[in-house]
């Protein structure tokens, strides 16, 4: 009886091992390419709150790094589609936190092309940034694999990003991708990844950074979901704030907390310092986190090969084409 307790027993531990090293190894975005492969790629338009990207007129994204999976609405499968880019339905399995926060599974993914394009940036008379499509730059990126979307947003996620040289453009208000490393960007600030065993199961790597908030060092997670708060932290380590503290309300998709946030915390990152709000406030998400689109005033690259986020030397506010 015993021996076939310990049988039993030990068949259960290979099989769980056996699961996990499948979870393990199960990628996605193995086969994406672009057309044109040299240089910037393509420039997507960042707006609204949560920061979407424009794919092309009329196809609109979030962009979130937060999220483990990249997922795609029916209605942007059908836009696509009527565009003459049908996508592939294929079995696979993921497993990962989306862009709501929630764990989510699933059998099913799409391979997708996506068109995409350059664009001009001029400024109005008011100083509000233009974007206008250059036709003739399509390039299109193909075989891109999402997930069936749980709510009525399509999510570029963290597995999408890492494919890439992610560049933001701060006076444009633009992401742009390219696979080669542009030029002008100084390695600043290194990140990393999660050692932890669990998060090794998930679709993605979950990419952190360290910064020093009032001389305090913190390993920040990088979530360009994040709304209105460039930086975040426990409400515990309001203690160490020196400043008289604001009250604020943070949203999410998960909900609504209460803040507090400081408006001059004195920050430590990479070879900058200076002085940046910071936020206050705990939910079941991570304690500390930020959102480099909204914390850098300048323009940024995340290469996720190299593990660096790079900066240019200097400030550019003029618009550029």
């Amino acid at each position: 009886m015993i021996k076939k307790i310990t049988l039993i027993i030990l068949s259960i531990i290979v099989v769980l091992i056996g699961v996990y090293v499948f979870l393990v190894c199960t990628k996605s975005q193995t086969d994406v390419y672009p057309d044109r492969k040299e240089g910037r790629l393509c420039d997507m338009p960042l707006s609204g709150s949560p920061l979407m990207v424009e794919i092309m007129p009329g196809l609109r994204f979030r962009i979130d790094s937060g999220s483990d999976m990249s997922v795609i609405t029916e209605r942007d499968l059908a836009k696509l589609d009527s565009l003459g880019y049908k996508a592939e339905k294929i079995t696979a399995i993921t497993l990962g936190r989306n862009s709501n926060g929630d764990i989510s599974f699933s059998t099913t993914r799409y391979k997708v092309d996506l068109p995409t394009y350059r664009y001009n940036f001029t400024k109005d008379s008011l100083g509000n940034v233009c974007a206008e499509i250059i036709p003739s730059s399509l390039n299109v990126i193909h075989n891109v694999e999402f997930m069936p979307a749980p709510t009525d947003l399509s999510v570029l996620g963290v597995d999408f990003m890492e494919v890439f040289n992610v560049e933001y453009r701060h006076a444009d208000q633009a992401i742009s991708l390219s696979l080669d490393t542009l030029g002008n960007y100084e390695s600043s600030i290194p990140i990393k990844y999660s050692r932890n065993p669990i998060d090794a199961i998930w679709l993605s790597k979950r990419y952190y950074l360290e910064a020093m908030v009032h001389d305090r060092p913190y390993d920040f997670f990088i979530d360009t979901g994040i709304r209105k708060a460039n930086m975040k932290l426990p409400t515990s380590e309001i203690v160490y704030s020196r400043s008289e503290l604001e009250n604020d309300t943070i949203e999410s998709f998960r909900g609504k907390y209460p803040a507090k946030m400081d408006k001059a915390s004195w920050v430590a990152i990479g070879d900058r310092v200076g002085r940046r709000k910071v936020y206050y406030y705990d939910n079941d998400e991570e304690e500390c986190a930020m959102n480099p689109f909204l914390f850098f005033k300048q323009d940024m690259l995340i290469n996720y090969s190299d593990k660096m986020i790079k900066l240019r030397p200097f400030c550019d506010l003029g618009v550029r084409n």
